[in-house]
């Protein structure tokens, strides 16, 4: 139970970081650890105030570290500096949960949606991303290609193979999300794949897979055989 000395400081980052300093992380509330990253609010909205405002904007954590940042500029009291802290910390999340810093093979269509499904599982729209591999099928990175609405994400070939090449890297596997969940792959998908297949074969860069992704499940085109 907290006393009331305790309740009167509650609204007060530093006695968050304090908190944080005393091994309380978890029992801090999203907007509390927002509140950290922020440092400062408004003239008339204190910063745990202004977090909370902020979530309750976004629809939460999961909004927030999902929009692009064109959008998370527009928002009330987000200037460039809190914005780029938002985007570091939620990229630094997704480094991890995806093993990016291991530099991992890529064998499957398993080990590929491992690696892909942290950059799209917090997605409301479609987006499409891109692993970049080595000839020894090794990540060398992944990369946002593009974002659409929420049915449907419009690119060409090109934006996959100009970041391929930018990167040296000798394979690739796209992937895409469909935020209703369904993985089954739409005739719009199965042309896109073919396309980018072909595009592939004529740079002289693999196009290894095409998933996509919806929840916790995904659609493989190669492993169905449809590359």
């Amino acid at each position: 139970m907290t006393t009331v000395a305790e309740r009167g400081k509650a609204g007060r980052p530093d006695w968050t970081r304090e908190r944080i300093w005393r091994g309380e992380l978890d029992s801090l509330s999203d907007s509390e650890l927002l509140a950290v990253l922020l440092r400062t609010g408004l003239p008339r909205e204190p910063v745990l105030a202004m977090a909370r405002r902020i979530l309750d904007q976004c629809g939460g954590l999961a909004g927030l570290v999902s929009l692009p940042l064109a959008e998370l500029r527009a928002v009330k009291g987000l200037g460039m500096a809190k914005v780029v802290t938002i985007a570091a910390a939620t990229e630094l999340v997704r480094r991890t949960l995806a093993g990016r810093t291991l530099r991992p093979k890529i064998t499957s269509p398993d080990d590929a949606f491992a690696v892909l499904h942290p950059y799209l599982a917090l997605e409301q729209r479609e987006v499409v991303y891109a692993a970049l591999l080595s000839a020894k099928n090794q990540l060398l990175t992944v990369r946002r290609i593009a974002e659409g609405a929420v049915s449907q994400a419009v690119f060409h070939p090109r934006e996959v193979f100009r970041a391929a090449i930018s990167f040296g890297a000798s394979a690739v596997i796209v992937a895409h999300n469909h935020p209703s969940g369904e993985v089954s792959p739409s005739e719009d998908d199965r042309r896109l794949t073919g396309r980018l297949k072909s595009a592939g074969e004529v740079i002289g860069i693999r196009l290894l897979d095409h998933l996509i992704i919806g929840g916790d499940k995904y659609y493989s085109f190669g492993r169905e055989g449809n590359l």
